[in-house]
């Protein structure tokens, strides 16, 4: 008698396996690895710039009993 519990996560580790090089080679094709050092500053604009935080923390409130 065939096991199928091992069948299963062999199959399964090929196809999540592959998966993640097809994802990985789109990626290069596509061109998501050019220029990483401006990648994360995308996200910043004249509102938020570079360097400048701008969130804060709410204050901490007293609380009476």
């Amino acid at each position: 008698m065939i096991e199928i519990g091992p069948i299963l996560m062999v199959g399964g580790l090929i196809f999540l396996s592959g998966s993640a090089l097809v994802a990985f080679f789109w990626a290069v094709k596509d061109g998501q690895f050019r220029n990483l050092d401006k990648a994360p500053e995308v996200i910043f604009d004249d509102g938020e710039p570079v360097g400048v935080p701008t969130d804060r923390f709410p204050s901490k409130r007293k609380v009476s009993v």
